[in-house]
């Protein structure tokens, strides 16, 4: 299954598991011993042989990438990859805000947003869908679209 790209959400700030997050990403958090949170949603993929897998990170992951960086290594004929894509760090940003968002007001992502302009990223946009809420991931995630401005989107 080549042609399936993964794509997991590395977390937030994982307040609901303070103190573990303290200085770590949620995802980073250990479990079983030698296992992170983020093993269990990898060895899914791995285990179904989608082998191409994008990890999304935003807070306190310097645990996280040294992980994911020591711990998924696949053959030269494997052709499969566990990278990172850091918050700030990918090539083109696409943000998502639900109108109905009763949790992080529009004004704010607006306001990134134009942060962004202002520090010279031409490759910016914003959606907003109007009677999303919080969880406007799950508009995002089922519009084509952002696939293919993912695969658009590749490193050099």
């Amino acid at each position: 299954m080549r042609t399936v790209l993964s794509i997991i959400l590395g977390g937030g700030r994982g307040t609901r598991l303070f103190p573990l997050t303290k200085a770590r990403s949620k995802p980073a958090v250990p479990v079983a011993g030698k296992y992170r949170l983020i093993d269990i949603p990898i060895s899914n993929c791995i285990n179904s042989n989608l082998n191409s897998i994008y990890v999304l990170t935003q807070f306190l992951s310097v645990s996280l990438h040294q992980h994911i960086a020591n711990t998924y290594k696949f053959d030269m004929f494997g052709h499969g990859f566990v990278e990172i894509l850091a918050a700030m760090q990918t090539l083109g940003v696409w943000a998502f805000h639900g109108g109905k968002d009763t949790v992080v007001p529009l004004g704010e992502s607006r306001d990134m947003v134009e942060a962004f302009r202002r520090a010279g990223c031409q490759d910016i946009q914003l959606t907003v869908y109007p009677e999303a809420g919080h969880n406007s991931w799950t508009q995002a995630y089922a519009d084509p679209k952002l696939y293919e401005w993912f695969l658009r989107h590749r490193r050099p």
